[in-house]
């Protein structure tokens, strides 16, 4: 998407902005269209326009970007080194040759001017240059650094290629980054304030404009570098699923026994819950916030109260007295069996294909084979959604109860152990 796919000296077969999506910088003024080919064109235009309710005359005066920039806020006192990587094509007889251009560039140090107006520095043999504003804000500064392609397209004149910057990337060094500003908490919106919550010790040190921002994670709360980025990536650490205990309630087939031996297992599904409540009040006791997101705070309480709430009423029915609730208790026994059953084959019969021939015998003694368990969030999402299910008539029949969590945690056998337990 950006490029160089085959190294430093690669050469392209087509005009590198062709080949590459992400990462240039075009010359001053280069409207959309120059960029496509006459056919491209008309199907962009086509496309946008549909999707978008856009003008087509609009969409063919649009410019490509010619800059790419970065804001951040520094203390009062401290420089900024910046450094520039970026290359160029040129078209050959064998095809379009990437140089780099910044291979003599050496960084620009730039000091906080008495002048908050605009500074600028011509680089890379009068290609490029460097803006930077920098605003004082009480003991901080808050700097804004772009590059900036300074070749020019003439008039009514096709954009040259070899004009174009590819690869670009802008890095800011300095000792004294700080936290960006946060959004005016007072105009977010409630989902806004809840995402502000989650992520109020994650702070932000730069924001990109035309691209993403990055900055050094080895140090989260001092960086010593934030740079552009145009294909932003993150890595998602793995979840886990032990928290300790509750091994025997998880257990399906000890769930599968809840007829036999009800007040027991009750008893350690109360234990279960408990066990909830308990994560919901230390956790609300530790999230200490300012005014601004104490709304936010009460708004997440109270969804987790409404959620321990229905896992007690889910309790209270299995262990019901009423017609309604033996066949609750029946039928959370058969689907907890059903589950069982279904996870044997699945580990047993499906891990490999076989031929016809070869097929196993699926028939097996099943109170004898290996349990299976559920995992804790499965079993709170079927205790919790079990009255709505059984009574048509409860308040949360329509409530659609969607559980969030990565591929291949499970969600899919939760929802099936549900629809075991209507059928």
């Amino acid at each position: 998407l950006i490029g160089p796919r085959d190294g430093p000296e690669e050469v392209l077969q087509d005009p590198p902005d062709r080949r590459y999506l992400m990462g240039h910088l075009f010359p001053q003024r280069v409207e959309m269209g120059a960029t496509l080919d006459a056919e491209e064109f008309d199907d962009r235009v086509a496309e946008n326009g549909r999707e978008q309710g856009d003008d087509p005359i609009a969409l063919s005066t649009q410019q490509m970007p010619s800059s790419v920039g970065l804001s951040f806020v520094t203390s009062a006192g401290s420089s900024v080194e910046v450094a520039v990587s970026t290359s160029g094509y040129r078209a050959s007889d064998t095809g379009w040759q990437r140089r780099d251009l910044c291979a003599e560039f050496e960084p620009l140090v730039l000091e906080p001017p008495d002048d908050p107006g605009l500074q600028r520095t011509t680089i890379l043999d009068g290609l490029a240059e460097i803006t930077s504003r920098w605003r004082h804000l009480g003991d901080m500064n808050l700097v804004t650094v772009a590059l900036v392609n300074l070749a020019e397209t003439p008039e009514n004149a096709r954009y040259d290629p070899s004009r174009v910057l590819c690869q670009v990337q802008l890095e800011c060094r300095s000792s004294g980054f700080l936290p960006y500003p946060a959004t005016n908490r007072l105009a977010l919106d409630p989902e806004e304030e809840e995402q502000a919550l989650l992520y109020r010790n994650r702070p932000t040190f730069a924001v990109g404009h035309g691209c993403a921002a990055d900055w050094d994670t080895d140090s989260p709360n001092n960086p010593q570098w934030v740079c552009t980025e145009f294909l932003p990536t993150e890595v998602l650490p793995g979840i886990s699923f032990d928290i300790g205990g509750h091994d025997e309630v998880r257990d399906l087939r000890r769930l599968a026994q809840l007829n036999e031996d009800r007040d027991q297992i009750l008893d350690l599904l109360r234990a279960f819950a408990d066990s909830y409540r308990e994560w919901i009040d230390s956790t609300i006791a530790g999230t200490e916030v300012d005014a601004l997101l104490a709304n936010a705070r009460d708004r997440l309480a109270s969804r987790l109260e409404r959620a321990a709430n229905r896992i007690d009423e889910g309790i209270v029915l299995l262990g019901g007295a009423s017609p309604e609730a033996e066949r609750a208790r029946q039928a959370f026994a058969l689907a907890n069996m059903a589950m069982l059953m279904q996870m044997h084959h699945s580990r047993n019969f499906a891990a490999s294909r076989r031929t016809r021939a070869e097929a196993p015998d699926p028939t097996c003694d099943y109170t004898t084979i290996d349990s299976g368990s559920w995992r804790p969030f499965q079993l709170a999402f079927l205790l919790m959604t079990l009255p709505s299910v059984t009574d048509p008539e409860h308040p949360d029949h329509d409530t659609v109860d969607l559980i969030w969590f990565p591929t291949g945690g499970g969600k899919t056998e939760a929802y099936l152990g549900l629809v075991a337990y209507q059928v």
